[in-house]
């Protein structure tokens, strides 16, 4: 475990939440705290994830992919995807146009 020791004169910037009061309006509880500039810890968080697939995806430093919301490419239907412009970019930004990567990507971030 981590301990970070603030100096009494210093803005403490540390948020702490349970994840298991994901029911109790913690999603907006850790929306404020982002956009307050907060640095938030979310305790007893599990997830499924492939890791070996999401180290080797190097999103490159473009301002545009810092903060995309993937969610805003989930109402087009896959078989559009490379016709919508945006997709298009991403895709060759960050998986140099591997359109499989793409796939993988998804069924990752979204089990």
């Amino acid at each position: 475990m981590t301990h970070v020791y603030i100096h009494p004169e210093v803005d403490d910037y540390f948020v702490d939440h349970d994840f298991r009061e994901a029911c109790n309006g913690l999603n907006d509880r850790i929306i404020k705290d982002y956009n307050d500039g907060k640095i938030i810890l979310l305790r007893n968080l599990k997830f499924n994830a492939d890791v070996a697939f999401l180290r080797s995806v190097a999103v490159r430093q473009k301002w545009k992919w810092k903060k995309l919301a993937l969610s805003a490419f989930e109402p087009i239907p896959a078989e559009c995807h490379k016709e919508h412009p945006e997709i298009t970019d991403f895709v060759k930004d960050v998986f140099a146009g591997d359109w499989g990567a793409l796939v993988i990507f998804s069924s990752s971030r979204s089990s």
